[in-house]
């Protein structure tokens, strides 16, 4: 019988997932609108826009390597300062509702999270996703990996419900998109059945399990029908 407790634990050793070269890190949530600024978003725009100057399109590839290089050799304080002028650099260029920034707040809230700043990530998770349904609508494929991002930070912040409800949505759509059995959606369900695991819902935690277990079983007989015909 699979170890569910084993899977609970496995929920809070999500790691940063740099989803494409517009990625930062910022102490503060910054608001949806830009219309609209809080206190709180007040003080992340001002960081990030202190002692930089014009910037053109080209440097943010340029920002970005940088940035990698020193999160790889820990120079959080460096990352950091990086990040936020990237973060800068996909506004000012294109704009605060667009697909740049929204990759940009995906990638703010990974790095909150990762930090356990999880309210902030939640704010910037959730306006990435109001991004990417303005510009695409509510089933668009790329709102997968910042609901499921967004779930772990409020299933670490406490809030399980929502936690579930930001993990099936993203079934939903990875559903409408690849179909009922794309082996990719065993991300969501290990999800889920670790929360019910350790919600203590057995039930409901050993039927999600049966259907990895099938999505699994299904992907290594396709493998093994391919090496076949391969070989034939």
């Amino acid at each position: 019988m699979t170890n569910f407790r084993s899977s609970a634990i496995r929920l809070i050793l999500v790691l940063p997932i740099l989803v494409g070269p517009h990625i930062a890190a910022a102490d503060d949530a910054i608001s949806p609108d830009p219309t609209v600024v809080t206190n709180s978003s007040h003080l992340a725009i001002s960081k990030i826009t202190r002692d930089t100057g014009k910037l053109a399109e080209n440097d943010i590839p340029r920002l970005f390597e940088q940035f990698s290089d020193a999160w790889s050799a820990g120079m959080w304080q460096e990352s950091d300062m990086l990040a936020k002028k990237i973060v800068e650099a996909s506004i000012e260029l294109y704009g605060f509702y667009s697909k740049h920034n929204a990759t940009a707040l995906t990638n703010l809230a990974t790095l909150q999270a990762a930090n356990e700043e999880n309210g902030s990530a939640i704010q910037n998770f959730a306006a990435a996703i109001d991004i990417i349904e303005r510009l695409e609508s509510r089933l668009s494929a790329d709102l997968i990996d910042a609901l499921r991002a967004m779930g772990v930070a409020q299933f670490k912040a406490g809030d399980a419900d929502y936690a579930r409800d930001a993990w099936y949505r993203a079934l939903h759509i990875r559903h409408v998109n690849f179909g009922p059995h794309n082996f990719e959606q065993v991300e969501e369900l290990e999800l889920i059945a670790s929360l019910y695991a350790e919600a203590g819902m057995a039930t409901k935690a050993r039927k999600t399990q049966r259907r990895i277990d099938y999505l699994f079983n299904r992907d290594a007989d396709r493998g093994n029908k391919e090496i076949l015909s391969a070989e034939n």
